[in-house]
């Protein structure tokens, strides 16, 4: 069964590719179960042979649930900041130099809950100090079951949960993010409101884009500013993701028209480098351009009439 989650540092959402609606997508804390932490960052040392990590899964249904707990790795879908479990049968974990399910020992592969009741998953990350440098992630995903013969209670749909890690090795890790498309025309008749962007990783390292979005006008005017990335997404490594930003513009009737720049500076959280990118593009006010020339017209018109009357004033002298 394919899964797709939304990767964000703050949040996780996952989906199912059966008959549920869209409206019922499961985040950590779902219907049935919820776990804590649900996105785990973690630095490896020097020579640091394991690492263990602990997370606590609750029952959050009004039944008995039995758990199965599955390591799993995870990959970028195209450019579009979604993730896929990559648990096809021709999948090879051996193959994913940032994978970690080979790596992953789990103290219980399935545990059973009472309602209300929670347990503490003991998650040891073996070899470590073999990783190859650079970022390395994958998820615990916990799926439950009910209990058989409980109340006669059938569930026809319960929704997994998953918890995902992110390990940063001790050297050699690289972080190479580059700001590859603006997506915005060269000519506008509004101000935009939202810009998207690609966002790409060339290095080895999972990274989170930090920065700001600004708008200017006439004479280099700042009009409006924006956090880059508000939701704190991350980027893969060798991978790319379309980022979208809300820009808080308020065009009016009277705003000028003429080049208007979008100014991108960006970089990664834990450096202090940034880079730049702009893009100009034409703006035409309808509106302002209408009005001048439905006065122009009537200024015509005016014009017109009074030298008629001119000359028959003239005629009649």
């Amino acid at each position: 069964m394919k899964k797709l989650l939304c990767l964000s540092a703050v949040s996780i959402i996952l989906f199912f590719n059966t008959a549920v609606k869209p409206s019922s997508a499961v985040s950590p804390s779902s219907s049935g179960l919820s776990v804590s932490p649900a996105i785990t960052q973690a630095s490896l040392t020097s020579n640091q042979t394991y690492l263990t990590l602990n997370e606590t899964v609750t029952n959050i249904s009004p039944i008995p649930l039995v758990i199965n707990v599955h390591p799993q790795d995870f990959g970028s879908i195209g450019g579009t900041g979604t993730i896929n479990f990559l648990s096809s049968t021709s999948y090879n974990p051996a193959d994913n130099p940032h994978g970690l399910q080979n790596s992953v020992q789990l103290f219980s592969q399935k545990f059973t809950l009472a309602p209300g009741a929670s347990y503490t998953e003991q998650i040891n990350i073996l070899g470590t100090e073999s990783l190859a440098p650079g970022g390395h992630y994958g998820a615990i995903e916990y799926t439950p079951t009910a209990v058989v013969g409980v109340n006669n209670t059938k569930i026809s749909t319960t929704p997994s949960v998953a918890s995902l890690i992110f390990l940063t090795t001790a050297g050699g890790g690289t972080q190479n993010l580059h700001l590859n498309n603006i997506l915005q025309s060269k000519l506008s008749f509004s101000l935009p409101k939202m810009t998207s962007f690609i966002m790409a990783n060339s290095g080895n390292t999972q990274s989170t884009p930090i920065g700001y979005v600004s708008l200017s006008g006439l004479g280099h005017n700042l009009v409006a500013q924006a956090i880059l990335n508000h939701n704190s997404l991350l980027v893969l490594p060798s991978s790319s993701i379309l980022m979208s930003t809300s820009i808080p513009t308020h065009s009016t009737f009277l705003t000028l028209p003429g080049i208007y720049t979008l100014k991108f500076v960006y970089g990664y959280t834990g450096s202090s480098k940034l880079t730049t990118v702009s893009k100009s593009f034409l703006y035409i006010n309808l509106f302002l351009i209408a009005f001048l020339i439905i006065v122009l017209i009537a200024l015509v018109l005016v014009i017109r009439l009074l030298i008629r009357k001119h000359r028959r004033m003239k005629k009649n002298r």
